[in-house]
């Protein structure tokens, strides 16, 4: 340790570490990769800057290397410090923080150049200093993997039942399949809630879409108050049953989110598949699908990463990396695609992943981008009613031009859950879902929820439809399949560490 200089190479593993062993239930090991390569390969180019500067001095090489790296990679968290009511610290580009950085940066270098002593012993407790810090995360990391091992009972849903794939009458042959368009608007409130919390009439979009021939569910709700729970019902068809053994471990569900149910049945019949992702790592790309599109410069560890990084506010001031300029940019070029598909003549099965009327709010009603300084200056209701009324007038213009290319699409609009509230805004990880009262339960779990079933007789739905029932309702109108349509329930899981502990509110969203 005397003569080795491993200990800078040993602090630029510690912040990636570090932010997985928060997210090692979420986060695949391979996701976290490419940001540790990046970081060794910029702690190396450091290294050898400084050694060519201080004259091939190993020692001062990675003394300042060392320091330089631990002001990189505090920023965002000292930020946190300095600004801690910012809604995203971690997007501060504040000029006189930035300027006292730049400052230290040339001081750390301008004393590292000037010391003259042995720096041997200075060597050795920054390695001691640098293995304290790593053993932390890696023992966290480690002790959730074992426990993982030890308790992780393989998740299952129940099978669908009186799957009947060559016994009942099938609306569509296999050289007529209609193409399939499964469209999730992430946190589209119901009309109901529209109408009171943000005071927005939805009706004429509805009317519109009943012109259409879409059947509008005004009383459904989702079956789970969170994207990943309710997507992984949703497109598996059933309710989850994971045992109580998975604790707060996510990616078993993150798993069910791309070799689904639906896919697979629509796959033995011939269907292309098309996806459609979001930024939410989860669903930005699915391996299994024919196409991917989507525009995704980072994966979202290495992007959390980056914010907490010096480089992310000088990125912004430089227009190097816009966020927000990205979605916008996603969303547009999505809606151009799904335009086009109807064109294409092999079936198609369409997946979509709308992070809208979510936030980041990057669009004005009439389409155009809205920068960072003029959505500080509009509420949060009105942005968010903006990409509401965006939202509407591009699905509008798809159907028109899908039904006018080829009527006999299968369109499902849905929202997986709604808008979230206030506490959970202040406690998002902490909240407990079985304390939310009937109205913050009927502001996250009502939805919007529209079908086109062409030739389908519209006395299959029902007002209070959910989503699980969606694809057997489908399946059995259009290819004889005879599953059961489930009663239609509503469950919580506790909290964010809590993740599979479910309790049943339908009661509740239904007084």
């Amino acid at each position: 340790m005397k003569n080795k200089v491993y200990y800078p190479f040993i602090l630029a593993l510690f912040p990636v570490f570090f932010l997985y062993s928060f997210n090692v239930g979420e986060v695949k090991f391979s996701e976290i990769l490419p940001s540790l390569f990046t970081v060794l390969g910029f702690s190396l180019f450091l290294y050898l800057v400084f050694y060519l500067i201080f004259k091939k001095s190993s020692e001062k090489s990675a003394l300042a290397t060392f320091f330089i790296l631990f002001l990189i990679f505090s920023y965002g968290h000292i930020a946190s410090v300095v600004y801690p009511f910012h809604k995203d610290y971690y997007q501060i580009s504040d000029l006189y923080l930035i300027t006292l950085w730049i400052v230290l940066i040339a001081l750390v270098i301008f004393w590292v150049g000037q010391l003259k002593k042995d720096l041997k012993r200075i060597n050795v407790f920054l390695s001691l200093v640098s293995l304290v810090l790593i053993i932390f995360p890696l023992v966290n990391i480690g002790f959730f993997q074992l426990k993982n091992s030890l308790n992780q009972k393989k998740s299952e849903m129940r099978t669908p039942q009186k799957t009947l794939e060559a016994g009942g009458e099938s609306l569509v042959q296999n050289e007529n399949l209609p193409d399939i368009y499964y469209i999730i608007l992430d946190r589209y409130a119901s009309k109901e809630i529209l109408k009171e919390r943000y005071g927005f009439d939805n009706s004429k979009f509805i009317r519109d879409l009943r012109s259409k021939g879409f059947y509008v569910a005004e009383k459904s709700f989702a079956n789970y108050p969170k994207t990943a729970h309710s997507l992984a019902s949703s497109l598996n068809m059933d309710y989850l049953n994971f045992g109580s053994e998975s604790g707060n471990n996510w990616r078993p569900i993150f798993d069910m989110l791309k070799d689904y149910k639906a896919w697979s049945l629509l796959k033995e019949r011939g269907y292309k598949f098309i996806h459609m992702g979001s930024w939410w790592q989860p669903t930005s790309e699915n391996s299994y699908a024919d196409e991917n599109i989507n525009i995704y410069p980072l994966p979202e560890f290495s992007l959390v990463l980056y914010k907490t990084t010096f480089f992310y506010p000088l990125g912004k001031i430089a227009g190097i990396f816009n966020e927000r300029l990205i979605q916008y940019q996603r969303v547009k070029l999505q809606f151009e695609k799904l335009e086009s598909i109807s064109q294409d003549s092999d079936p198609t099965f369409v997946f979509v992943h709308f992070l809208v009327p979510h936030d980041p709010y990057v669009f004005n009603e009439d389409g155009s981008f809205v920068s960072e300084t003029e959505e500080t200056r509009t509420s949060e209701n009105d942005k968010y009613i903006n990409q509401v009324k965006f939202v509407n007038s591009k699905l509008i213009n798809f159907i028109d031009k899908t039904l006018n290319g080829q009527s006999k699409s299968i369109i499902i609009l849905q929202s997986d859950e709604g808008p979230h509230p206030e506490r959970h805004e202040l406690d998002p990880l902490g909240f407990n879902w079985n304390e939310a009262t009937n109205e913050e339960l009927k502001l996250k779990m009502g939805i919007f929820n529209a079908y086109l079933f062409p030739g389908v007789d519209k006395s299959v739905f029902y007002s209070s439809i959910t989503p699980v029932n969606s694809f057997r309702l489908l399946f059995n109108s259009y290819f004889g399949t005879d599953y059961d349509i489930l009663e239609d329930r509503a469950f919580v899981f506790e909290d964010y560490n809590h993740p599979f502990k479910f309790y049943d509110v339908t009661d509740k969203l239904r007084n």
